[in-house]
């Protein structure tokens, strides 16, 4: 869910609510995933990081000068999923289903996205 955010960020025209959107996705899906008896309420606090750490990423990436937005992009992608698969292992709740969308959910999201750098009308 915080893909969409993410490719918003690295867009040319930033608004303000792509970052609060970025920040908030990770509580409000564990929130849920919580109420659907997915995961337990005493990884609280895991969720709160987790969304400072990602947030905070996205952040220097979109600040650093010295490479292109598209390798940021990427970069962005590729930490979103780091940030998951060790999210997964300290609550040790792996599964074929949450490693496929932390490595080729994103993979596939990224290839896609970045199909529309060589687009003419379309460009980041």
């Amino acid at each position: 869910m915080q893909v969409v955010s993410v490719t918003m960020l690295f867009r040319d025209k930033v608004y303000k609510i792509w970052w609060a959107l970025l920040a908030l996705t990770p509580l409000f899906v564990n929130v849920v995933e919580y109420l659907m008896g997915i995961l337990p309420l005493k990884d609280w606090w895991y969720w709160i990081v987790e969304s400072i750490v990602f947030t905070t990423i996205c952040l220097a990436l979109t600040r650093w000068c010295k490479i292109s937005k598209r390798i940021s992009y990427f970069y962005a992608i590729a930490s979103l999923g780091i940030v998951e698969l060790v999210s997964l292992a300290i609550t040790r709740s792996f599964s074929p289903v949450s490693i496929a969308a932390a490595t080729l959910g994103l993979f596939v999201i990224a290839i896609f996205e970045d199909q529309r750098f060589y687009s003419p009308e379309m460009s980041i």
